[in-house]
């Protein structure tokens, strides 16, 4: 008896005995304490037992005792848990075997229980690390698998057949042949190779990017990476493997890399690189363009891109400003963009435009660098270009008294030159300088007519050119000619106004002393006693006055066009025709 009290302490196993014709419960000390009694004062009935069974599984405890009675039941077995006096809660396994009389009246109920605490506490942690690692796997997109190359034996985690499109199973994998039939056509002969190298002299790891086709007709990407485990005599014994489903990566990879390509080209186009610097490790990243814009092979080493290397190539001129800008960033956290100078390692000169950022950690010391540095020698030249087309613009307006402005419609922007202002008497930076003010100069009669010109611009009908007074600031009056053009969009609507305004007050009087002139001498040759004959250039009869009718006897109309000689006779003629040919030769 001491020997089964040992062996059932080992095994945490306690017996106990209820002889339903005599009476009494028999406990072994095992179950004794299993059960929280001490051996010298057993329980002589199952009620101070029954109380210790949990309250939430004593109803499953007191029905198993109660199978286990009724004949024809077999052995009945029962899991709960125990509340012992001082807290302490135990797991335990009961089995109970019931002999009969003749008339199928109970005699004996034999019992054994097993404190199955300690195992229930690995089960449940096992329970927990297998619904863990299901989780993870299933968050990942990660199933595992496991081969036995001796026995043939194959593992498949349920995230695994999840990924492949099986239904869930008890573990077992499906066969090679229904996997093989859902890997993608054009990846199926790599996948099967990398299947087969299982040799001595294969690579312990391995990884494989390949497709599946679903039975839904989705297609995935996955991952694999497997490793082997070789026996002492260098054969394969084992394969462990897991497989991820990779399609969302590989679809964020190659938006990334699409993106990079964009950048790069962008970085390109628009001649701009960019770098980075880890100022804590000293790391630094630079675009390929970036390298391109200085002269640097794309595979040039950190240790051939170099701050000393690139401040070299700086102009000597722009050197200072250069480095100057740099500290303010690191001390700043940013710096004025600049433009400066380089001298390639050919020889070539270009400018380039510099902007800096800094971004710093939680204790305000800078982390990192960053910064873009644009070819902008092209652009340089364009705008010295522009500005020398508008100093040449500006001059040939001042010269030519025309004056120009353009109004956008579209974002009512406007731009007027500074010959506009001048020509209306005040200079350009003048506080009074606008286009209403410039209106309010027009001579009080003429604004009819200009208001008229700019309703019908607006309208989207070009107007004719029309001629108008302005008073200026200073009370001269002036004769200004408008013209101007249209944009116009496809709907009709006028999206810009160009227009030029010049002075032709000069040009006006002119005109009109020229009218005054030509009346004077109209006047002269009517009223005049002596014939008078104008030829011109060409010796050709232009009108001549009443008194020439009467001397040549002929009306002026008659000889209109014709050689003067025939006034003259053939020799006079002749001989003026040379003498005014003369002249004409002479420049008189």
């Amino acid at each position: 008896r001491e020997s089964l009290n040992d062996a059932q302490r080992l095994a945490g196993v306690g017996s106990f005995e209820r002889d339903f014709v005599r009476g009494g419960i028999t406990w072994s000390e095992e179950a004794l304490r299993i059960w929280g009694f001490s051996g010298d004062a057993p329980p002589t009935s199952f009620g101070p037992v029954t109380a210790r069974v949990h309250p939430e599984d004593r109803e499953r405890f007191l029905a198993a005792r109660e199978a286990a009675l009724q004949r024809g039941n077999g052995s009945i077995y029962c899991d709960f848990r125990l509340l012992l006096p001082g807290g302490e809660e135990r797991a335990v396994h009961c089995e109970y075997a019931v002999t009969f009389d003749k008339n199928g009246r109970p005699e004996r109920l034999w019992g054994t229980a097993q404190d199955v605490t300690e195992r229930r506490r690995i089960e449940d942690a096992l329970r927990r690390s297998r619904e863990g690692l299901a989780r993870a796997q299933r968050i990942a997109g990660t199933g595992s698998f496991e081969h036995d190359f001796a026995t043939g034996w194959t593992e498949w985690s349920d995230e695994l057949r999840r990924i492949f499109g099986f239904a869930s199973g008890d573990g077992v994998a499906p066969s090679r042949e229904a996997v093989l039939a859902l890997v993608h056509p054009e990846d199926r002969e790599k996948f099967a190779a990398e299947n087969l190298q299982t040799g001595p002299g294969s690579p312990t790891v391995s990884e494989i990017d390949f497709r599946i086709v679903r039975r839904d007709g989705t297609v995935r990407i996955l991952h694999r990476h497997s490793e082997i485990v070789f026996d002492a005599a260098g054969r394969s014994a084992r394969i462990y493997g897991a497989v991820q489903d990779v399609t969302e990566r590989r679809a964020v990879e190659s938006e990334l890399q699409r993106r990079r390509d964009d950048l790069a080209r962008a970085q390109r186009v628009a001649r701009l690189g960019s770098f980075g610097r880890d100022l804590v490790t000293g790391e630094t990243e630079w675009s390929d363009e970036f390298l391109s814009l200085w002269g640097l092979p794309e595979t040039a080493a950190a240790s051939e891109v170099t701050g000393v290397r690139l401040t070299s190539m700086v102009h000597p001129e722009d050197r200072a400003a250069f480095i100057a800008g740099r500290d303010e960033a690191l001390r700043e956290g940013g710096s004025e963009p600049l433009d400066f100078r380089i001298t390639r390692s050919d020889g070539t000169e270009r400018i380039f435009h510099r902007e800096f950022a800094v971004l710093r950690g939680e204790d305000g010391r800078p982390v990192r660098m960053f910064g873009t540095v644009q070819d902008v020698t092209e652009l340089k030249r364009a705008e010295r270009e522009l500005h020398r087309s508008r100093e040449n613009l500006e001059r040939a307006q001042r010269i030519a008294s025309v004056g120009n402005f353009v109004h956008d419609r579209t974002t009512d922007g406007r731009e007027i030159s500074a010959e506009m202002f001048r020509i209306h008497g005040i200079e350009p930076d003048d506080p009074r300088a606008s286009l209403v003010f410039l209106q309010s100069l027009v001579h009080a009669e003429d604004r009819p007519d200009v208001t008229e010109f700019r309703r019908r611009a607006l309208s989207g009908i070009r107007p004719d050119p029309i001629e108008y007074r302005i008073v200026r600031p200073d009370g001269a009056e002036r004769i200004l000619q408008r013209e101007c053009d249209l944009e116009i969009d496809d709907s009709g609507r006028t999206t810009a106004i160009f227009s030029t305004v010049q002075d032709v007050t000069e040009l006006k009087r002119a005109e009109i002393g020229l009218r005054n002139y030509a009346a004077r001498l109209d006047s002269i040759l009517e009223n005049a006693l002596d014939g008078i004959v104008t030829v011109n250039a060409a010796g050709e009869i232009a009108p001549f006055n009443p008194a020439a009718e009467k001397i040549f006897g002929r009306l002026a109309e008659e000889p209109m066009g014709r050689p003067v000689g025939i006034l003259m006779g053939k020799d006079y003629g002749e001989g003026f025709a040379a003498h005014l040919g003369r002249h004409v030769a002479a420049g008189d």
